[in-house]
């Protein structure tokens, strides 16, 4: 969870289970968020199920806690845990197999993303520290602290937003994301060789 919370193995009776915590105004504000869209992810009104790859909240709430005389009251989301991960499971593979198996983990991501376009949310943080695996079988997105909607509750694309700042890792952005330029519909149309590119 970074500088802002903690992430910590626990136990839902016999079901092994991640509980994030949160330690900060700000993680708090962004762990309700994420407990909200895992509800929506699970409602009961989707036309179909889908939490096959996307991570399932187990539970939430706040819990105390005290040091000396001082008591402060903390966020948590308890979610399934998800130890595994696709990118050593392809690393150790070669040749067609490993192009197989590249092939099958990115259609279950695909899978993610679309259940997510479903029911209106944009990931907006999608990067191998996100993913797990169940059983070393299916690929499963999770940390969706970050995610958007992007429709309205009619169904309508929600109008953008003016210029926000840069959102996610950077590690794994675009240099013009870094560096707060956004991208237009004309600079993703440019092809090499055209308008001076």
């Amino acid at each position: 969870m970074g500088a802002s919370g903690l992430a910590l193995w626990c136990r839902n009776g016999s079901v092994k289970a991640v509980m994030k915590v949160a330690v900060s105004e700000a993680a708090v504000t962004s762990l309700e968020w994420e407990s909200l869209v895992m509800d929506r992810i699970i409602a009961r009104q989707n036309l179909e199920d889908r939490t096959v790859h996307l991570v399932r909240k187990i539970g939430n709430g706040t819990t105390d806690l005290t040091v000396g005389d001082r008591t402060i009251s903390l966020a948590y989301i308890i979610m399934e845990c998800l130890p595994g991960n696709p990118i050593p499971i392809i690393g150790n593979l070669q040749g067609e197999s490993q192009t197989l198996k590249i092939i099958e983990y990115g259609l279950q991501l695909l899978k993610a993303i679309y259940d997510m376009h479903q029911i209106g949310l944009i990931h907006r943080d999608i990067k191998p520290e996100n993913i797990g695996m169940y059983e070393d079988k299916l690929v499963v997105m999770y940390d969706m602290g970050m995610a958007r909607l992007f429709l309205d509750n009619d169904g309508r694309h929600r109008p953008p937003r003016g210029h926000t700042g840069m959102r996610g890792t950077e590690e794994w952005s675009s240099l013009n994301a870094e560096i707060g330029r956004d991208q237009t519909v004309d600079e993703i149309n440019v092809l090499p060789g055209q308008n001076g590119a």
